[in-house]
């Protein structure tokens, strides 16, 4: 069984602003460069079960089937349909970030994905 990985634009902007923030602050092209293979890695590990990562316990995000992948210093959002066998990667935050208020300003809790 092979699942499809759709990435979400929201998630395709995070992972340009991380390898941007990475060449422009740090002033290294390759370290970018080796970010952005990385995290395109993680993301390919998606396309074979069983999957990474764990459901996404607080409400309202654990009755919307989010789930979440920890590696590095991020934070892979995504929801998976068994049934289509597609993994839709939500986005991609720093560890650092607040998961909660990030994803509320993604997806209000009155809406399901």
């Amino acid at each position: 069984m092979k699942y499809q990985v759709i990435v979400s634009p929201e998630a395709e902007s995070a992972i340009i602003a991380i390898v941007d923030y990475i060449k422009d602050e740090f002033q290294s092209p390759r370290t970018a460069l080796k970010k952005f293979r990385r995290i395109k890695k993680e993301i390919a590990a998606f396309k074979h079960p069983p999957l990474p990562g764990h459901r996404v316990l607080d409400d309202p995000w654990y009755q919307l089937g989010l789930c979440e992948y920890v590696f590095d210093h991020y934070r892979l959002i995504y929801i998976t349909n068994s049934s289509t066998q597609i993994v839709y990667i939500v986005t991609l935050l720093r560890t650092s970030q607040d998961r909660n208020r990030q994803l509320a300003r993604l997806i209000p809790a009155d809406e399901s994905l």
